[in-house]
């Protein structure tokens, strides 16, 4: 027994193996860690079956039958994608373990047995896990796979004596084994999704520290000051190799690498940032010639360039840039939409302020220009009365009215002294 226990180990750790270097791929990581579409759900399907499939060519031949740990991929199958991905993934591989002419008595149960624990393995961690990539619950649910896997081989297979004899011998290995591999599978799953969700907390942080910092900048607008600004806090910030902002015709800051002929003030030099304009769209060119860059020296290899908007109207772009051809990584993309997506909606937040004083100012010259008619009418009637009776005062109010007058109608600044205030009162 202690034999087979370890032969079943040392095949799947190749499994193992296998599946490590799988998760090196980043569409892997998001395919096993995040919500698949029907697309991926099949493709899931086909991978975990035909993981299940090798397991069963690494299976070990004992009694009649071939001891392995098929289980373990169709019920990682049934637990990433739920019982529809564990089903077909069993279909897969329990098919090819009744036609392929491997031996044993346990073809056909072993058919039936697989299909079953796939299905189960979707419904039961889906029944017993508390969290995401549930550790515990992947054992128990190998747990409770293996034996309804040994059940089914008393049932079905024939002779019982020989089936009897088979499950008295490989129950507990098998149990201790594939349970085991699943926990370890899902725990290198769920490593692996919190070191994604540990980088994407950090570029979070980064953005919205960015965004801290350039918030009081960005309030004056867009301008060649404030892109400036704005382009060397990112460069600071980041380990990008250059940052770049501009309006819908010239480069108004070019920060890092590339500012030797990027010049703040020109007018575009690139393909890849005139077609992200005319388009309003995001461009990820990927090489030196998708960056499309006059001048044939440029250093930079790899750029996202993101579209400013204010109400949809693209006024400008974003542009983050590295040296290294296709270097710009899915990180680099969420940083710059977000990035992009702030200031957009800060530079939104400026007009709007701007409109909101203009509007203030309006209403103030509009108060400061008018004049109640019965104002007018009483002062005037005042005045008529005054030069029957004292002249000399009437006519120092009528030199106070055209000087109040000219006060109101005076199209200065905003702000009026207290001293003029004063003058009114006397």
């Amino acid at each position: 027994m202690l034999h087979l226990l370890i032969g079943l180990f040392e095949r799947l750790g190749i499994f193992a193996i296998a599946f490590i270097l799988m998760m090196r791929f980043g569409v892997m990581r998001r395919l096993l860690t995040g919500r698949s579409t029907p697309r991926e759900k099949l493709f899931l399907s086909v991978l975990f079956g035909v993981f299940g499939i090798g397991l069963t060519y690494a299976g070990i031949p004992i009694q009649g039958a071939i001891v392995n740990s098929r289980v373990v991929a169709v019920a990682l199958g049934g637990i990433l994608g739920g019982p529809l991905v564990g089903l077909l993934a069993g279909l897969i591989a329990g098919v090819h373990r009744y036609l392929i002419d491997i031996g044993g008595f346990t073809a056909m149960t072993c058919c039936v047995t697989t299909i079953v624990e796939g299905v189960v393995g979707g419904i039961i961690y889906h029944a017993l896990k508390r969290r995401p990539f549930d550790t515990r619950a992947a054992f128990l649910t190998g747990v409770a796979a293996e034996v309804v896997q040994m059940s089914l081989v008393l049932v079905l297979a024939k002779p019982f004596d020989a089936a009897w004899n088979l499950v008295t011998f490989i129950a507990l290995p098998m149990i201790l084994v594939n349970s085991s591999g699943l926990a370890m599978f899902m725990e290198l799953i769920s490593s692996v999704s919190r070191e994604q969700e540990r980088v994407g907390a950090y570029q979070a942080q980064t953005a919205l520290n960015i965004a801290f910092r350039t918030l009081p900048i960005l309030r004056a607008g867009l301008n060649g000051d404030s892109a400036s600004d704005t382009a060397r806090i990112i460069l600071d910030m980041t380990d990008l190799d250059a940052v770049a902002i501009t309006n819908d015709a010239n480069i108004l800051a070019h920060k890092g690498v590339g500012v030797d002929h990027h010049i703040a003030g020109n007018p575009l030099m690139t393909a890849s940032t005139k077609l992200a304009l005319s388009l309003g769209s995001i461009q990820t060119p990927m090489t030196k010639q998708e960056i499309g860059c006059r001048n044939d020296g440029c250093r930079l290899g790899s750029a996202i360039v993101v579209p400013l908007k204010r109400r949809e109207k693209t006024m400008g772009a974003l542009k983050l840039y590295r040296m290294k051809e296709r270097g710009i990584g899915p990180l680099d993309m969420e940083l710059a939409k977000g990035l992009a997506h702030l200031f957009s909606n800060q530079l939104e937040l400026a007009e709007m302020e701007e409109q909101r004083e203009l509007l203030a100012d309006a209403e103030i010259r509009a108060l400061q220009a008018q004049i109640h008619p019965h104002f007018l009418f009483n002062a005037i009637n005042t005045i008529v009365s005054y030069m029957r009776t004292n002249p000399t005062v009437a006519t120092d109010l009528l030199v106070r009215l055209s000087e109040f007058l000219r006060k109101n109608i005076d199209p200065g600044s905003g702000n009026v002294p207290l001293s003029t205030e004063l003058e009114h009162c006397m």
